[in-house]
């Protein structure tokens, strides 16, 4: 799930260049198996292992870092997902209590539908603009160029090598490939994962909180 899940959200950054709601529709499915692929990675003992003996026991190995890198991506790779659900079920609620409020004498099935309108149509304007965040280092390091086709290109540096990987991880058994694979998700991880993870959730915040 981890690696579907960088393939359609390399796929997905790709699509959204050229056409933003194909992408975010894309993107979503990336985000909901990252989800699914952080909530089993959690639950099974043999991954979390290394992390807890590198915790206790300062046991720093190769599956440490790579259980610890693949914790990170799959909690990235949830943010855009999460947020634009958590604004619309926010912007739903609200719209379901309005209607009832509105029309006590009416139906459960009044506020409802309020609700899911106001669900569906928060969650997908919500998750278009977090779309268009750029990665803030990305933002500063091209600050001086104005030209969209080189900020896209450098913007899809990031996902296109974490599809490289992931493309990897179904090849044969190699370890010096797949250290290389661990050291290059790490870096994407904090050079483009985790700086755009952080200013999507602020977008995001912003649309969430009263």
């Amino acid at each position: 799930m981890s690696n579907a899940s960088a393939i359609l959200g390399a796929i997905g950054a790709g699509v959204a260049l050229f056409c933003p709601p194909a992408g975010l529709a894309v993107m979503l499915v990336a985000g909901g198996l990252s989800l699914a692929a952080l909530t089993v990675h959690l639950a099974d003992p043999k991954f979390r292992k290394p992390l807890v003996d590198g915790a206790t026991k300062g046991e720093f190995d190769a599956d440490f870092w790579k259980s610890g890198v693949t914790l990170l991506g799959d909690a990235a790779g949830t943010v855009p997902g999460v947020a634009a659900v958590a604004s619309g079920a926010k912007a739903g609620t609200l719209a379901a209590r309005a209607a009832m409020t509105a029309a006590p004498e009416a139906s459960a099935l009044t506020g409802l539908s309020a609700g899911t309108s106001s669900f569906r149509s928060t969650t997908w304007s919500t998750g278009l603009a977090i779309q268009e965040v750029d990665n803030p280092l990305t933002t500063w390091a091209l600050r001086s160029t104005t030209n969209r086709t080189v900020r896209n290109s450098v913007n899809m540096a990031g996902p296109t090598a974490g599809l490289g990987t992931a493309l990897l991880d179904y090849g044969p058994e190699n370890d010096t490939i797949e250290h290389a694979s661990t050291a290059t998700d790490g870096a994407r991880a904090a050079l483009d994962d985790g700086p755009s993870a952080f200013a999507k959730s602020k977008r995001a915040w912003s649309v969430i909180r009263p």
